[in-house]
């Protein structure tokens, strides 16, 4: 057996290695891929929910933040009223 069967010999069970590993990557890389689109499918539907939840609560919220500004707008003017009336009164 000459050196030139060994080279032979090393490049097959190179090739084969190689070939072994690139498939083992290929899978390893499907399988992430796989779970990664689920995981990203669940992201999606969890932000739909999200965004429906925080429109409910702006419709809820709307109203009573209309009547609270109100209520400090009346507040204020009442308060700033009866400060003004103390100056006059001097």
């Amino acid at each position: 057996m000459g050196i030139e069967w060994f080279r032979d010999l090393s490049i097959i069970i190179f090739a084969v290695a190689t070939t072994v590993v690139v498939i083992v990557v290929a899978i390893l890389f499907f399988r992430l891929y796989r779970s990664a689109k689920w995981v990203m499918l669940e992201l999606k539907v969890a932000s739909i929910l999200a965004r429906d939840t925080a429109e409910i609560v702006h419709d809820g919220v709307k109203p009573l933040s209309t009547i609270l500004g109100i209520l400090q707008a009346l507040r204020g003017g009442a308060g700033r009223g009866s400060t003004s009336e103390g100056k006059h009164r001097r």
